[in-house]
């Protein structure tokens, strides 16, 4: 313990580590977020074993004035003892551990109950402070919610954390936010989450752990009697089968969910799958199939407004022309 440098003599005034004083101390800052991607600029200590004295209080409307004061002597005591000195001053005061084992001690000291209760007081205090930014907040708030018995919560945000990690290309923490995330929905919300998972799993060249999802969501799809899961799972499982060099099947996957599409009435369906049929086609070098395919997906994307996928579609065609010896051409 030498590099806590304590003073001598130490104070006469006892620091107690009552509920109060954990709460302000270990449960406040609890354990900083797994993911690297976290955003902490405006709460460093919650995610550097550290306190923010403004949190104190934040989730217990019962707390008392005099016990907030008496809590914030407290961490005046614990500073002079070297143990959590001060990290920033007042307006933004806040306090952080000189050792991490000082931190998991006083929090792994916490009933699991207790624990549950303030994460899900801090999540809420940080929704309510960030209002419509809370969205840049996702990550703190998946770790607080996650460590909570707030069920709906937890769900919301760790399905918003896995779709921002996603979208930022962050695979790891997208992958481990959405396995985290299956477990507690039920069977009937399942799918679009293990689709998405699916996805990030190809990313990463897991293809194998993919493909068993996408057969898992399949067959839960049938159980359900869910036709557009059922469409979408089929889908997914052809372009998987196309990254694989297996052209034929792909082809054949596809051909099922665009039919089932076409029977729902979803154009979009319908279009996402003309547009990897025809990249199937390009694949095997049947270059006449791949842009009837492409057309025939550019004129419902066209009919749907999708300019992002009109863009997607012209460069394909653009690329195809380029191979066949024509040379760019307007299409």
């Amino acid at each position: 313990m030498n590099d806590l440098a304590v003073p001598q003599p130490w104070p006469r005034r006892t620091v107690s580590w009552h509920p109060l004083i954990r709460t302000g101390l270990s449960f406040w800052c609890s354990k900083r977020p797994t993911s690297p991607f976290t955003s902490c600029k405006e709460w460093p200590s919650v995610c550097d074993t550290g306190l923010d004295a403004r949190y104190i209080g934040c989730g217990n409307a019962a707390l008392k004035r005099g016990v907030v004061r008496r809590v914030r002597a407290d961490l005046e005591a614990l500073k002079k003892l070297a143990l959590a000195p001060l990290d920033k001053p007042e307006p933004e005061l806040a306090y952080i551990f000189k050792h991490i084992v000082t931190q998991e001690v006083a929090y792994e000291s916490l009933p699991y109950a207790t624990r549950a209760k303030f994460h899900e007081a801090i999540g809420s205090y940080i929704e309510r402070r960030c209002g419509d930014s809370v969205g840049l907040q996702v990550d703190l708030l998946a770790f607080h919610f996650d460590r909570s018995n707030n069920k709906t919560k937890r769900r919301e945000y760790l399905l918003k954390a896995g779709e921002a990690a996603q979208a930022r290309y962050a695979n790891s923490a997208a992958i481990n936010y959405y396995e985290r995330l299956l477990p507690l929905l039920p069977r009937n919300e399942r799918i679009p989450a293990m689709l998405k998972l699916g996805r990030v799993l190809e990313l990463v060249g897991q293809w194998n752990d993919a493909d068993r999802l996408y057969q898992e969501a399949l067959a839960l799809a049938q159980e359900l009697e869910d036709r557009h899961a059922h469409a979408q799972c089929l889908t997914a499982v052809g372009e998987l089968l196309s990254k694989r060099g297996a052209y034929s099947e792909a082809w054949n996957w596809l051909e099922q969910s665009r039919s089932l599409f076409q029977e729902l009435g979803d154009e979009a369906g319908v279009a996402e799958d003309l547009h990897f049929s025809g990249t199937v086609g390009a694949q095997q070098g049947d270059y006449e199939k791949a842009c009837e395919r492409y057309h025939q997906s550019l004129t419902v994307r066209r009919k749907l407004k999708d300019k992002r996928h009109i863009a997607s579609l012209l460069s394909n065609l653009g690329i195809i022309s380029w191979y066949k010896g024509g040379g760019p051409r307007f299409v």
